[in-house]
């Protein structure tokens, strides 16, 4: 079989435009998928004090019938440092292939691996039988060796992945590492790009020694997943949720707007690192698939209201693109209001269950979250405080309310509790992480109790 060169923008790039407009010049009937939901702690408030309350909003995507999904581009950004070498590197090669098998004639593919220095393995292509041979030959010839410039990597998959994001796609960045970045300095650059783009970052942490933090917030800040990878079998699996979710994309671009009312502050966005209050808030929350959703806490503080007076609590907008058509639907909007009240009868409402264990395992989840920073950082004293005030908290939610999951999470923070407290492996010879040298047995544990809070703040099943 001949084999045609890679050729990045050229030709590739006109077909690409041309496939763009064929989409667009015959939308087909936008199927109505997508729905905003909303829940409050109270319908009533104290007339004349001020208080807090709780809402949570849920973006949801429903099944739909099957029908089929318009090109997406994909860039895989791969750490092949030294110490991805044995095991990991073999599984990352074979979890590569299979998601480039996996992907559709027409859909694009970009491949960067950084190790000293990043490598633009493939550039933009689009997908034939020719390109993926060749794509596939490419992989299999990667090697680990060298230290771990991330930032690096990013930026060179972002400056392929670009030029392309005119054509209309649902752009995917993968990005697996197992390491620390040898500069963190330029990576923060590169996520507002990204952002900014509408290129949804997918984040996998892969082994023991691997930044979280970082890992999870670069998944965060577009809107993306971040996903804990234990053993080299796991990273197949992984790929291959990937590949499904793909698939099955409804809504792209999606942004929450939060617009708060007279006399009351939007105090916190749990999980959700943002200068708040502002009386306004756009979240970027990427792209959702078909039976999933996106769960959204707010804590809100209500100034005072006279008796009788409805109190304007929050605005919620949900923007997105419908990814077949390209087009922006902005219609799904919920409005929360609640009444000023002086007679206790009426303010003595009971909190429905499933609310509560909504609001109490996102708390939980953001709090270990924080936890897990503050070591990151070195403060293994300030991260132990936290954890030991927030661990019987969930533990008494969990029986209150007998959630499992909450459950889950008391005991994922008092394995927490026990990490910060012990002394790390070494602790006389000074390390660039905190948690370097704990033993294996703690940073398991650190990233499992981290992985799991994550999954709080990102797409999931409904």
């Amino acid at each position: 079989m001949k084999r045609r060169a890679f050729v990045g923008m050229g030709i590739l790039g006109v077909v690409g435009a041309a496939t763009c407009s064929w989409w667009q010049s015959a939308p087909p009937e936008p199927l109505d998928l997508v729905s905003l939901h909303s829940q409050q702690s109270r319908r009533t408030v104290p007339a004349d004090v001020g208080t807090e309350l709780w809402a949570v909003l849920r973006i949801v995507v429903d099944q739909g019938p099957a029908e089929e999904r318009p090109p997406v581009h994909v860039g895989l950004v791969i750490d092949t440092s030294g110490s991805m070498e044995g095991e990991a590197i073999v599984a990352a090669r074979a979890a590569a292939a299979e998601l480039v098998g996996a992907l559709q004639d027409g859909d694009r593919l970009t491949l960067v691996t950084f190790d000293s220095k990043p490598v633009l393995v493939v550039p933009s292509v689009e997908l034939d039988d020719d390109a993926r041979e060749e794509s596939l030959e490419r992989i299999a010839a990667i090697e680990a060796r060298g230290t771990t410039d991330l930032a690096g990597g990013l930026h060179l998959a972002l400056s392929d992945l670009l030029p392309h994001t005119s054509e209309g796609r649902v752009t995917r960045l993968v990005l697996l590492s197992d390491g620390v970045p040898n500069d963190a300095l330029a990576i923060p650059s590169a996520v507002a790009q990204a952002a900014s783009a509408g290129i949804t970052v997918t984040a996998l942490g892969f082994g023991l020694d691997y930044d979280e933090t970082l890992l999870s917030s670069i998944a965060q800040q577009t809107g993306g997943a971040f996903h804990f990878l234990e053993a080299p079998a796991d990273l197949v699996p992984i790929f291959r949720e990937e590949n499904l979710r793909l698939q099955g994309i409804a809504a792209k671009d999606l942004v929450l707007a939060l617009t708060t009312g007279p006399n009351v502050e939007l105090r916190e966005v749990v999980g959700q690192a943002f200068a708040l209050p502002q009386p306004r808030l756009g979240m970027v929350l990427g792209d959702l698939s078909r039976g999933e959703e996106r769960v959204v806490v707010v804590r809100l503080a209500v100034g005072p209201h006279r008796a009788g007076a409805t109190v304007e609590l929050l605005d919620a907008a949900l923007t997105f693109r419908d990814p077949s058509t390209g087009l922006a639907v902005d219609h799904h909007a919920v409005f929360l209001s609640a009444r000023a009240e002086d007679d206790s009868a009426l303010l003595a409402e009971d909190i429905d269950p499933a609310l509560e264990r909504e609001i109490e395992s996102a708390k939980a989840a953001a709090l270990t979250l924080q936890a897990v920073a503050l070591s990151r950082q070195g403060n293994d004293v300030d991260a132990l405080s936290m954890i030991e005030q927030a661990a019987p908290a969930a533990a008494e939610a969990a029986a209150r309310l007998d959630d499992e999951r909450l459950r889950e999470q008391a005991k994922d923070m008092e394995a927490l509790a026990e990490v910060f407290a012990a002394e790390p492996e070494g602790a006389e010879s000074p390390s660039p992480s905190p948690r370097a040298k704990a033993a294996p047995k703690q940073r398991l544990l650190l990233r499992q109790a981290h992985g799991n809070a994550a999954i709080n703040f990102q797409a999931r099943k409904h």
